[in-house]
């Protein structure tokens, strides 16, 4: 035989759950739902065969029943698979405690109530209602059954001063009002302070009373994964209901949870991609109103960038989400504008969708060498003042970073290999301590590279592909941004911005890092459509202009 303690819970105002899904010899599974509203015992279940449903006064037994003590109720259930019995309980039945026993061969489940007679505790309720602090819990307590509380139950026990706090300083109409928020306030007391399961448990067991539909709202939300769900589990558990309770009457636990399921997508965000899911799609209805009120929003070409800075924010409450929000908006606006008033402007298709000029978010010294110079060279005959690159070519051609072709041509178009853009740099890799003459397997001392692969290796900036350079293989431009991005790491003057590109799913992941620095640092900034080209291969025009951002500009 399987015993179960009542629990409360409240179904279409003052009706009680009982339990739910219990077995006996694993053939037969029913539930047992109170109604108090009606006077009724809904018995449900999956079986086939005969089942006898009992309704006894508490200390009594089936096999004691006799002439003088006969059951409240007996019916009989010809069950053939799932099933669903409604079954009144006689209107002159005393309040009290009861158990009902759902029989068949194949064993016996019993459950625990405690009937209430509505119309004959009106009288207490009112009582109720004009009474506060020792007076009301005195009434409860010596009326307790006669109002459905059971006293024993471990969960009353535990939180009686809580469970009684919340229902006291209220007025009730009737005895389902009270019934009614007694079940919330039990359900309440049960979910402050529990663990994850315990409140997973309880929100399903009474979501009724808690005004949710477990299943729609929770388990079967697609927006929510189990990370997700654990933080919303968390969440609830940390609410101090009964100060809400006496503070305004009640606690509206849908839109709880509802809060609760926000702030816990945002803090599992583990991306500005995933953040900005979160607010632009998964729940979008609820940031309408910020976004929408935000009238700097709609003028941001880049929007990615928003959420990006908001990753760097406290995103802990809802007013924290807003106000990160707001103030990433007006830092990527005022970057936006500041940016598109600099010089160098965005290259032509030509190139590729490179880099362009723009702002640097961190400043950077002049190398000792090559040394600096006002005065440009001449120019190259392939790059007029008119080309996207003219700056960043001519400065560093006069700096001696760089040189043309002996026809006095420069080829912004060609392209760079790994060993040319290697002696490019290598002149900003300086340190005290000197280099070593390390070297790949594909790289010798005879090789006119070698001197500079060496030293730029020796420091971390170019690691190859193990025990190879491939200095002659063409250079990508995420390669290339990952080279400087380590340059500027050495020199002290690492990037800290963070701007994401249109095709940023393309870059390596051993590059983004260092392209969504160099991104938010205004030192690349893509197309005019916000591609990158993470694979494209690096021109010479590319380059210098690269060069230039980083370690001039």
């Amino acid at each position: 035989m399987l015993k179960k303690v009542m629990r409360t819970f409240a179904v279409a105002s003052m009706s009680l759950l009982l339990s739910v899904g219990a077995y006996a010899d694993g053939t037969m599974n029913a539930d047992v739902i109170y109604n108090a509203d009606n006077s009724q015992l809904i018995v449900s279940g999956d079986y086939i065969g005969g089942i006898s449903v009992t309704l006894l006064p508490d200390g009594i037994f089936p096999e004691n029943m006799s002439p003088t003590q006969l059951p409240v109720i007996f019916k009989q259930i010809d069950a053939d698979g799932d099933f669903e019995c409604a079954i009144g309980i006689p209107q002159n039945t005393p309040g009290g405690r009861y158990t009902a026993y759902i029989a068949s061969k194949d064993g016996e489940i019993q459950y625990n109530i405690i009937h209430i007679n509505a119309a004959r505790v009106q009288a207490l309720v009112e009582q109720l209602s004009a009474a506060n602090g020792e007076d009301f819990q005195s009434l409860v307590s010596e009326n307790a059954l006669s109002l459905g509380i059971d006293t024993t139950d471990e969960v009353f026990v535990k939180n009686s001063e809580d469970i009684l706090a919340m229902l006291d300083n209220m007025k009730y109409a009737d005895a389902n009002e009270l019934g009614n928020m007694y079940s919330k306030s039990y359900a309440f007391s049960m979910l402050c302070g529990a663990d994850s399961d315990t409140a997973k448990n309880c929100m399903k067991k009474y979501q009724t009373i808690l005004g949710i539909d477990y299943g729609a709202d929770f388990e079967s939300d697609s927006r929510l994964n189990d990370s997700i769900r654990n933080e919303i589990l968390l969440h609830i558990a940390s609410v101090q209901y009964r100060s809400m309770v006496e503070k305004d009457g009640d606690v509206d636990f849908k839109s709880l949870l509802d809060e609760a399921k926000v702030l816990a997508a945002v803090k599992n965000a583990d991306s500005w991609m995933s953040l900005k899911n979160v607010i632009t799609s998964d729940f979008k209805s609820d940031f309408d109103d910020m976004i929408s009120s935000d009238s700097l929003y709609s003028k941001i070409v880049d929007k990615d960038e928003i959420f990006a800075q908001m990753m760097e924010y406290d995103l802990s409450s809802a007013e924290n989400i807003e106000n990160a929000f707001g103030e990433a908006v007006q830092y990527v606006y005022s970057a936006e504008n500041k940016s598109s008033g600099s010089s160098g402007g965005s290259h032509g298709a030509s190139s590729g969708g490179g880099f362009s000029g723009g702002y640097s978010s961190t400043p950077v010294t002049t190398p000792a060498n090559p040394q600096q110079t006002d005065a440009l060279s001449p120019g190259f005959a392939d790059v007029g003042d008119t080309h996207w690159g003219y700056e960043a070519v001519t400065s560093l051609s006069a700096r001696g970073v760089i040189s043309g072709y002996p026809d006095g041509s420069f080829k912004p178009d060609g392209n760079v290999t790994r060993a040319e853009f290697t002696k490019m740099i290598s002149a900003f890799v300086d340190s005290e301590k000197g280099w070593e003459k390390l070297t790949f397997s594909d790289v010798s001392e005879n090789d006119w590279f070698f001197d500079c692969v060496s030293k730029v290796s020796s420091f971390g900036i170019i690691k190859g592909d193990g025990t190879s350079f491939n200095p002659n293989n063409l250079i990508k431009r995420e390669d290339a941004a990952l080279i400087i991005y380590r340059i500027l790491d050495f020199r002290g003057e690492k990037p800290l911005g963070h701007k994401p590109f249109a095709d940023r799913n393309n870059i390596s992941d051993y590059a983004k890092d260092a392209v969504y620095a160099l991104g938010g640092a205004g030192i690349i900034q893509g197309s005019g459509d916000n591609m990158f080209m993470p694979k494209s291969f690096l021109t010479r025009a590319e380059a210098a202009q690269f060069i230039y951002n980083a370690l001039y500009r």
